[in-house]
């Protein structure tokens, strides 16, 4: 056995020279270890084959045999070599996965978990552990190779280092191989500082209670440094308690110890101050909430209760179910709704103008609370009605109508009044709003209102509301613009010119006296062109000039009439209407010019029939009109209507049928007197 060891070695040490010169490949360690020579780096991947025991045969006739002797001594010798490396190998304990490299990646940072002193250590054991094979460690390991011997960079010198885990390593050369010393570290060293946990991009550190001691009691936040308040003095000597801290998206922090004295009941409020800052992820609001629902057992159904009736879930965020949300929106959307050239008003009809319907149903609620939602809501849909498709999804909405018309009624509690009667008055550019004679509204006040049509409700809140007696929040001075628009279909006209059964008046009647209110445009306007567009039908002019009960003709010429009947003679005054034959020093005219110029279109509307221009005669209006084009000759428009007036008055009018007849019988007779008589 000694014999058989002492060859071995001879051999063992023949082998290493050959490959000392480069004769020899040694390939049997090369894929257990890895070396951090320099001179390394080109070699090849390790093949799979380089585990499996098997022996190379080459048929080289020139190759000399290694050993010389018996053959049964050669196989012995083989034998015993082939028992001798696998001894070696199974000293050398290693992971089965030593190949992969991702095993040296940190699962958290994607980093290396052994840095390039702790690859140093590990060549070092290898080393020791090939050591271990030989009865002595003078003699040298024939199983390495130059390669597989790291060799120092540094200076012979001894070199200590420390890692970052803490670990000293002590590294000195002797005999071209690196002796490694362990030292672990010290009991008064600082634990180390940990990470706990990773998610959502925030990261969590863990440390000891040493470290933790270093910090003052009671939350730490480095960028708000906010202090709780201190336990008191009988309570110092408890242990302290565990805090927990979740750091929230928006930079708030909630902390899971409950202070003394605070309820551990979930409150509408816990939720109203995490949203203080806007909607908030569920998620982040669930992690804020934890520690209150984990003490109390209740919790989670008052949280879903409570959730249910004060809050909304949109896009996994949480919302205010309130009217703040919906206030602060409508508000910002009014600035797109205005037509014009810069129009916003497209944005309303996406996904096929569903805005128009949430428009609608926010007009609904008029409590004191949600005003300011109805009212924005109501002055959107009034500038939309510029649209026609806006106008039309909304004017043939009856049940939508009728919802304003009976909240006009309402007219103790109702807010928005006059923004209702824009919104109607822009709904009249549509023909549907014909519609509108054929609605009945339950109405509250009777003793206001007689009727329960539409019409007669809207004519009523128009003449009794004109000084905010009924409403102290309207005027309904915009409904004049809507009788205006109405009054432009024949059935709009029939309606302003025929007596009602309810009241037994003709509602143009009641709209007369307003010519001359001069305290609002509004109300002045809608009427005057009310008034011309109900004289569209000409069958009815003399029945509303002759009629008592309406008296027209003053509140039509009456507007532009000077003080004091300035120009005109005593007949011409006396053959004015009655109203106007006394004129003081305070009759005010009309002050605007397109006002004036509505009227003299109605006078020019009664001169259609010759009985309209005798009778307009008989009042003296030529007189007025003579003296209005001395004072307004200027104005092109006044001057052109008050010239087809003057030749309209004062043109000789065409023999009527009975004049004719009567030309025709003086004609007859006259030729009986030409005649010749036979005398016999």
């Amino acid at each position: 056995m000694r014999e058989g060891n002492s060859s071995q070695r001879w051999l063992m040490k023949k082998m290493a020279e050959e490959v000392d010169r480069g004769e020899r490949v040694d390939s049997r360690y090369r894929k257990r270890f890895r070396t951090t020579s320099s001179n390394n780096n080109d070699d090849t991947k390790r093949s799979d084959e380089e585990d499996i025991d098997f022996d190379e045969e080459f048929q080289d006739d020139e190759e000399a045999p290694i050993m010389e002797g018996p053959d049964d001594e050669k196989k012995l010798v083989e034998g015993k070599m082939k028992k001798e490396m696998l001894r070696a190998n199974n000293l050398i304990e290693r992971d089965a996965d030593d190949d992969n490299d991702d095993d040296d990646l940190d699962d958290l940072f994607e980093t290396r978990k052994i840095d390039k002193e702790g690859k140093k250590l590990r060549n070092a054991l290898v080393k020791n552990a090939l050591n271990e094979v030989y009865d002595t460690d003078d003699e040298e390991n024939p199983y390495l190779s130059d390669s597989d011997l790291e060799k120092p960079e540094e200076d012979d010198s001894i070199k200590k280092e420390k890692d970052e885990n803490g670990v000293e390593i002590k590294q000195e050369n002797k005999d071209g191989l690196d002796s490694v010393t362990v030292k672990k570290e010290s009991t008064n060293t600082l634990p180390k500082i940990y990470v706990k946990s990773a998610r959502n991009g925030f990261v969590t550190l863990g440390a000891t209670k040493e470290i933790l001691k270093q910090f003052p009691k009671g939350e730490w936040n480095p960028k708000t440094a906010i202090k709780r308040p201190m336990p008191p003095a009988d309570e110092s000597s408890q242990p302290p308690i565990k805090k927990i801290k979740i750091k929230l998206e928006n930079g708030r922090s909630a902390s899971a110890t409950p202070e003394p004295g605070t309820s551990t009941t979930i409150t509408k409020e816990d939720i109203d101050a995490l949203l203080e800052n806007g909607p908030m992820d569920m998620i982040a609001l669930v992690r804020a909430l934890k520690d209150k629902m984990s003490r109390d057992p209740k919790s989670r159904k008052v949280f879903k209760q409570i959730f249910k009736d004060h809050f909304v879930l949109k896009n996994k965020k949480v919302h205010r179910k309130d009217s703040g949300i919906r206030e602060i929106a409508l508000e910002n959307l009014v600035q797109f709704s205005p037509a014009g050239p810069n129009s916003k008003q497209q944005l309303f009809k996406y996904d096929n103008s569903r805005a128009i319907k949430d428009l609608k149903i926010l007009t609904h609620d008029n409590t004191t609370k949600k005003e300011k939602i109805m009212k924005d809501a109501l002055t959107i849909l009034a500038n939309l009605c510029d649209d026609v498709d806006f106008r039309q999804l909304i004017v043939k909405d009856t049940s939508f109508v009728q919802h304003i018309l009976t909240e006009l009624s309402d007219v103790k509690t109702n807010t928005n009044a006059d923004l209702m009667c824009i919104l109607l008055t822009n709904l009249a550019k549509s023909d549907d709003i014909l519609g509108i004679f054929d609605l009945t509204i339950e109405v509250k006040d009777k003793e206001v209102f007689k009727s329960q049509k539409a019409m007669d409700i809207l004519m009523d809140l128009f003449v009794k509301g004109s000084t905010r007696t009924l409403n102290k929040y309207a005027n309904y001075d915009y409904l004049s613009y809507f009788f205006a628009d109405i009054s432009r279909f024949p059935k709009g006209r029939h309606y302003f010119v025929t007596e009602q059964t309810y009241d037994h008046v003709v509602p143009l009647s009641k709209l007369l006296v307003f010519t001359e209110k001069y305290d609002t445009k509004t109300r002045r306007e809608g009427v005057c062109s009310t008034i011309k567009n109900s004289l569209f039908d000409t069958e009815v002019h003399m029945k509303l000039l002759e009629d008592p009960k309406i008296n027209l003709l003053p509140y039509i010429i009456g507007p532009f009439a000077y003080a004091n009947n300035k120009g005109l003679d005593d007949e011409e005054i006396f053959d004015l209407p009655e109203e106007l034959q006394l004129l003081g020093d305070d009759k005010q005219i009309e002050p605007l010019k397109e006002l004036i110029a509505i009227h003299l279109e109605s006078l020019l509307l009664l001169c259609v029939n010759r009985s309209g221009r005798e009778y307009l005669r008989s009042k003296s209006v030529y007189p007025l009109i003579r003296e209005l084009h001395k004072n307004h000759g200027q104005d092109e428009l006044i001057e052109e209507l008050c010239d087809r007036l003057v030749q309209m008055l004062m043109r000789d009018e065409a023999p009527s049928n009975a004049e004719v007849d009567a030309m025709h019988s003086d004609d007859t007779s006259d030729e009986d007197d030409d005649k010749i008589m036979e005398v016999v």
